[in-house]
C-alpha cells in the first residue's frame, strides 16, 4: 500500500491549482485521478468539450491560458422565441443606466471575496459580507424586482447569465445571477487551454495516479486516511476532495444540496439556418433544447444541449456531428447555504460546490494547499 502525507482526488481546476501551489513550495502530494483537466477537457482534434471562456478577471487562471481568438459582441445574437436578435440592441434601454451602480458594489464585494480566498473559507467569507449574505438567499427575481430591472433583464441580463450558467436564470439565487453576467463589465475572452494542464502540472507528473477512487475510510487510530481506488490502496494523513457534483457527495455519504444541471456538448460541422444565425454565436431560451451555439474560427461548432439527441435538423440544413461528450453535472449552482472548505483539520472539499467558475474553483485550490502548508509549519514548531 502507497503513504502520502497529502492525497488529492480530482484533477480538475481546483485539484491542479492545490497541486501546483504544493508542488511550488516543495511539500508532498499524491494526486489521483481518471481525467485531467475537468472542464478543461479538448476532444482529440483540440476543440473544447467544456469551458470555453474566462472573464478577463481571472487573476490565477490567465496565467496558465491563452487568448484563442477575438470576440466580436455585435456578432453574438438572443433568440427572442422567433428570431435571433443582435444582442448589443437588447442591451439598449432607459434601466442600462441603474447597472452601473448596482453591480458596482457587487463587483467590489466580490473581488474583495476573491482576494481574501485563498486564505479564508468561502462560506466564511460569504457570511461575513452583508451584501454577498443577502444575495445568496435573495432569488434573482427578487433581485430583478428591487432594483427595477425586469425590462432589459428579460431581453439581455437573463439569457446572459443562462449562458454562462448552462440553466434558467430564474431558478438562480441573487448571488449567481450577478456573477453570471459580471463578465459584461469585466469583460471575457475566448480560451485556449491547449496548454493549461501542462502547465499546472509541470514538474509533478511522477506524483499523478491515474486512477478512479472509489471510496474514502475513516482514519486508523494512527490518523490515517485509506483511500480504495479501483487499482490500488492509498494511505494519506490529509485528504483534498475534488470531484464534481454527486460523485462527491457520494464519497463524502452526504446529499448534495447544490442546484446541478447536466449538459451535452457536441462538436458539429455544417450550415445553420439563416433564422437561427450562421456563423455568430446565439444565447437561445431556456425551455428550448439546445441552449448555445458558439462557432469557432475553423467552422466547427460547439452546441451545448439539455437533450442527448437534439433535433439538428431544425437548425442546420446540414451538419455532421465530429465529437460528443456528457457533463453531469456541467454546472452546479448553491443555494442559501454555502459548504465549508475545511470539513476536518485535515480534510478538504475544493471546487465549485459554493461558487460556480474556474477562477473560483481554483481559489478553493489555493485555501487547501495554504492550510496544509500551515499545519505543517504548525508541526515543524
Amino acid at each position: 500500500m502507497t503513504s502520502a502525507e497529502t492525497v488529492i482526488i480530482g484533477g480538475g481546476i481546483s485539484g491542479l491549482a492545490c497541486a501546483r501551489h504544493l508542488h511550488d513550495a516543495g511539500a508532498p502530494f499524491l494526486l489521483i485521478t481518471d481525467q485531467l483537466g475537468g472542464r478543461l477537457a479538448l476532444s482529440e482534434d483540440g476543440h473544447y468539450l467544456g469551458a470555453v471562456m474566462m472573464n478577463n478577471d481571472y487573476v490565477h487562471v490567465k496565467p496558465h491560458a491563452g487568448k484563442a481568438f477575438k470576440s466580436v459582441p455585435w456578432r453574438s445574437y438572443i433568440w427572442d422565441g422567433s428570431k435571433g436578435v443582435n444582442s448589443v440592441l437588447r442591451m439598449l434601454s432607459p434601466e442600462v443606466f441603474r447597472l452601473g451602480k448596482v453591480f458596482g458594489e457587487f463587483n467590489r464585494a466580490y473581488s474583495r471575496f476573491r482576494s481574501e480566498a485563498p486564505y479564508v473559507c468561502q462560506k466564511t467569507l460569504m457570511e461575513r459580507d452583508p451584501l454577498l449574505r443577502k444575495l445568496v438567499s435573495q432569488s434573482a427575481q427578487e433581485f430583478v424586482k428591487e432594483h427595477k430591472i425586469e425590462s432589459i433583464t428579460g431581453r439581455f441580463l437573463g439569457p446572459v447569465a443562462g449562458a454562462i450558467f448552462l440553466g434558467d436564470w430564474r431558478q438562480m439565487n441573487a448571488f449567481h445571477f450577478c456573477a453570471g453576467i459580471s463578465c459584461l463589465g469585466n469583460g471575457s475572452i475566448n480560451a485556449d487551454w491547449t496548454g493549461t494542464v501542462e502547465s499546472l502540472t509541470r514538474g509533478y507528473t511522477d506524483k499523478i495516479i491515474m486512477d478512479k477512487v472509489t471510496s474514502i475510510d475513516a482514519p486508523d487510530e494512527n490518523g490515517f486516511y485509506q483511500v480504495k481506488c479501483e487499482g490500488r490502496r492509498v494511505r494519506a494523513k490529509t485528504i483534498v476532495l475534488s470531484v464534481p457534483g454527486d460523485a462527491g457527495d457520494k464519497l463524502l455519504g452526504v446529499n448534495g444540496s447544490a442546484k446541478r444541471e447536466a449538459c451535452h456538448v457536441f462538436h458539429i460541422e455544417g450550415k445553420r439556418r439563416a433564422l437561427y444565425r450562421p456563423g455568430a454565436s446565439l444565447i437561445m431560451d431556456p425551455d428550448e433544447e439546445i441552449l448555445l451555439f458558439f462557432p469557432l474560427p475553423d467552422a466547427v461548432e460547439v452546441v451545448y444541449s439539455r437533450s442527448a439527441e437534439p433535433d439538428f435538423s431544425r437548425y442546420y440544413e446540414d451538419y455532421t456531428i465530429i465529437a460528443q461528450h456528457f457533463w453531469q453535472p456541467a454546472i452546479q449552482l448553491s443555494r442559501g447555504e454555502w459548504r465549508p472548505l475545511q470539513r476536518e483539520s485535515n480534510f478538504f472539499t475544493i471546487g465549485d460546490y459554493n461558487v460556480c467558475g474556474l477562477e473560483d474553483s481554483y481559489l478553493t485550490g489555493l485555501f487547501a494547499a495554504n492550510k496544509i502548508l500551515a499545519q505543517g509549519r504548525e508541526r515543524k514548531l
